[in-house]
């Protein structure tokens, strides 16, 4: 009978930190989808920034500032892409 009493103590404790646990991992995996969603609004507005700030195409020379300005670009357009889940 002691036996039976301890199983099932053991077995409503870890059924209760299973709980717990899929809680507390449910919370920060909401909290990543959020910051998700809020990076990929950023990264929309900053790739229509660039566009309109480019728009002549001014920036995509052959200097060091166009080498940057092109570097950016497409880690925006990788970013988007990545989080978009292409």
């Amino acid at each position: 009978m002691f036996f039976i009493i301890l199983l099932w103590i053991f077995i409503v404790a870890l059924f209760g930190t299973a709980l717990y646990v899929i809680w507390n991992l449910l919370k920060k995996v909401e909290a990543y989808e959020d910051f998700c969603r809020e990076l990929q609004t950023e990264l929309i507005k900053t790739l229509g920034t660039i566009k309109a700030v480019d728009l002549k195409g001014a920036f995509e020379a052959d200097d060091e500032v166009g080498d940057t300005f092109i570097t950016i670009k497409n880690l925006v357009l990788k970013l988007e892409v990545f989080l978009r889940g292409d």
